[in-house]
């Protein structure tokens, strides 16, 4: 039986920042395991930006964080077993997995549960009718769409008004699909401020407050929904699509044995499987500072305080400040009295508050590759707003050839955007079109 320092189960953000932090705390025996083909867990699939502000200072898409932090795991000597599902963990510290290679056992001084959580489905909510093609959650779009080019309908109605529902719609509507409304429970908007504008209001996609959905129509395929609002008035709504974005379950099956009562102190959850994170970055700090404190641990003796979560303020805004939209810190800008912005926690911060940088947004989207995978990719700068949809034209059109290196030029401006069309990520040619 092969024995380890740590054994990492899942190998998503927390689970890649928790092997690295293993490693980076002198552990030289790091086992992670990750029941994809690949490592990122869900990062492959988000093309949009919005991550790594905390661990690289810079706001990167879901690809490029997980190929940076691939890179940074490849450069270790942490043994990475992919396509390995781990079936169960037991009271002795020993973890069974089965792989490739088939069935095997091992023993770890700590184990740590990354394994992240899975979509709330409408088969969760008290919503009535038939069982029609058309329902998805905003995941499955999300990779339908940006790994496998596939759409998901014409008209959709978005059930839930979290960041991902939010990013989906806008995502639909850039791809010239109708998005017909949002709706949500509460009597507010959830997610960031800045999703609320990009991708609702600068869409012209309605936000339906204090209303659900509660009935589908439709037998083979979704024909419309029925909303309710709070004040218990009905209304129907023709859509061929419905889109579930209600929240996240973390996926905690394999802690079953240690049910009732506290886990032991060799065994630990992070990230998602946690609790649900609203940035990728403050899972994987938390995951880093919890591996840190895992490993430290004694056996009969308390465990050490866990650091303090690393902050990212979002505020909301305000008569007295305006929030700058340019990535999800959301800083709070005022005069400073000089002609520029206080507040602002970079430099982008003075321009958008002088409005050079609201109409200009950077074109994120997946184009096909000549072996039929796409590509994330991403203009090198912002563009014009009015340009999109004449952009997004353009790059379905595009047919690229692989292999390509992540920053590679793959069109220098070809209709004079203002921006070259960059890979997000480093492709190889033999990578096969099931991911």
């Amino acid at each position: 039986m092969d024995r380890y320092d740590l054994i990492v189960i899942g190998g998503g953000p927390a689970g890649m920042a928790a092997a690295l932090a293993a490693w980076e705390a002198g552990c030289r025996r790091v086992l992670l395991a990750e029941r994809d083909d690949r490592l990122g867990g869900v990062l492959p699939q988000c093309v949009h930006t919005g991550f790594g502000l905390l661990e690289y200072g810079e706001e990167l898409t879901g690809p490029e964080y997980a190929g940076r932090q691939t890179a940074r795991l490849a450069a270790t000597g942490v043994e990475v077993c992919t396509g390995t599902t781990v079936t169960g963990i037991g009271p002795d510290r020993t973890v069974s997995l089965l792989g490739r290679d088939g069935p095997r056992r091992c023993r770890g001084r700590a184990v740590l549960l990354a394994s992240g959580a899975r979509e709330r489905a409408i088969g969760s909510l008290p919503v009535t009718g038939t069982r029609p093609a058309g329902v998805f959650t905003a995941g499955q779009v999300q990779r339908l769409m940006n790994l496998k080019g596939l759409f998901p309908g014409e008209r959709a109605v978005i059930l839930g008004s979290g960041d991902i529902g939010m990013i989906v719609a806008r995502r639909l509507a850039l791809e010239g699909r109708r998005v017909l409304g949002v709706a949500e429970q509460a009597a507010h908007g959830g997610g960031l401020y800045r999703n609320r504008l990009q991708c609702l209001e600068e869409f012209g996609i309605p936000l339906w407050l204090e209303t659900t959905v509660v009935r589908l129509h439709g037998r083979d395929r979704l024909e419309g929904v029925t909303l309710r609002r709070r004040d218990g008035t009905e209304r129907e709504v023709a859509c061929d699509t419905l889109i579930t974005s209600v929240g996240l379950i973390p996926e905690r099956e394999l802690l079953e044995p240690f049910r009732g009562g506290p886990l032991p102190p060799w065994l630990g959850v992070c990230g998602n499987a946690g609790r649900i994170y609203d940035l990728v970055d403050r899972a994987a700090h938390q995951a880093a500072g919890l591996t840190r404190a895992l490993l430290a641990r004694k056996e009969d003796g308390p465990a050490p305080a866990l650091p303090p979560e690393a902050a990212v303020e979002v505020p909301e805004p305000g008569e007295a400040g305006m929030v700058c939209l340019l990535c999800p810190k959301g800083c709070v800008l005022r005069p400073d009295g000089a002609g520029g912005a206080a507040g602002a926690g970079c430099p982008r911060g003075a321009a958008f508050f002088r409005r050079e940088l609201v109409e200009r947004r950077r074109v994120l989207t997946a184009v096909v590759t000549l072996n039929g995978v796409r590509v994330p990719v991403r203009t090198a700068a912002p563009v014009p707003l009015d340009r999109f949809p004449e952009i997004l034209s353009a790059l379905s059109r595009c047919r690229v050839p692989l292999p390509v290196e992540a920053g590679q030029v793959l069109a220098a401006d070809p209709g004079g955007w203002g921006g070259d069309v960059v890979a997000q990520v480093r492709m190889e040619a033999a990578r096969p079109a099931s991911i």
